[in-house]
């Protein structure tokens, strides 16, 4: 009997240790390739056949402009590599775009990328860690990279002086810069725009293994946690994005698609809770799915974007 009852417990416990070595690198551990998220436009729809044409040109005209590839050596000794593309006349500033799990700069930002360039700015475009042409195994959802937005902004100021800069990111590149505006930060950094960013990695992560595996979060998220402190060098816990708003001085714009169903709406309602005193202004999207906001109310994001921005300069003075 004792002997029946061991032997499933070790199975039960060999089961668990697997599901959440599997949780860490489907999270975490970098694919060989990232999946190319055009998709085949022979299955895609009108509207969706629009919508990549229009990412499409907006491609093109950001390699048109022949942006400059610069690059700068992590806190831990990862090459990142970066693209920006600098105003021919006087600039506002800068904007560095984060962009999303999985993704590049160009991908998430494809459609605002000459909006943002036109109203004067300069557009830094990093490639996260364990993305594209960065070097790195772990993707550490804001946990690290919030470190390496920060010396992005150092690379800038060295080589641009201390012009403005905005940190804009869209989903995991939104909790990056939600996660960077609570670090000790240049004083020429003068806002966040935080577009379907989660409220934490633990949070997100409870979301999927949910919705996907149909698992409880404990004990696999608490067991791949620490999976993830042993080999990539941080806990889930880490990247709290709650916390950090809690902590910045940094006025913030929080937009989220109604729509969304991989990061739900509501974790923005907490974040927008945890801003509570502080600079902060929402806007939500009807009907816009996820990383979805700019293509499905243009003009209203535009605005919003516009006047935030406006808002931070007027304040400044500048």
């Amino acid at each position: 009997m004792w002997e029946i009852i061991a032997a499933v417990v070790c199975i039960v416990v060999v089961a668990v240790l697997l599901i959440s070595f599997r949780l860490f690198r489907i999270a975490i551990v970098r694919p060989k390739k990232h999946k190319d998220s055009s998709g085949n436009i022979s299955e895609m729809n009108e509207d969706q056949k629009r919508l990549e044409q229009r990412r499409k040109e907006g491609v093109r005209w950001f390699r048109d402009m022949a942006p400059e590839e610069v690059s700068i050596v992590s806190f831990d000794g990862l090459e990142l590599y970066g693209r920006l593309l600098l105003q021919k006349r006087a600039t506002r500033g800068t904007v560095i775009m984060m962009h999303g799990f999985h993704s590049s700069g160009e991908g998430d930002f494809a459609c605002q990328l000459r909006h943002v360039y036109e109203l004067g700015f300069n557009i830094l475009l990093p490639d996260e860690r364990s993305h594209g042409k960065s070097q790195g195994e772990y993707i550490c959802f804001g946990a690290l990279e919030r470190y390496d937005c920060r010396d992005w902004i150092f690379f800038l100021n060295e080589v641009l002086g201390e012009l403005p800069i905005y940190l804009y990111g869209i989903s995991m590149g939104a909790s990056t810069v939600m996660l960077t505006s609570a670090l000790k930060l240049p004083q020429n950094v003068r806002g966040v725009i935080a577009d379907c960013g989660y409220t934490s990695l633990w949070d997100i992560l409870s979301v999927i293994i949910k919705r996907h595996f149909h698992l409880p979060p404990i004990p696999f998220i608490p067991i791949a946690s620490l999976i993830s402190k042993a080999v990539a060098g941080f806990f889930f816990g880490e990247a709290d994005c709650e916390k950090a708003l809690k902590q910045t001085e940094l006025p913030v714009l929080l937009i989220h698609g109604a729509s969304d169903d991989f990061v739900p709406p509501e974790m923005t309602i907490s974040n927008w809770r945890a801003l509570d005193g502080k600079r902060r202004q929402l806007f939500f999207v009807a009907d816009a799915g996820h990383a979805d906001a700019y293509t499905t109310d243009t003009y209203g994001y535009d605005r919003m974007f516009d006047g935030f921005i406006a808002d931070c300069e007027k304040r400044r003075g500048n």
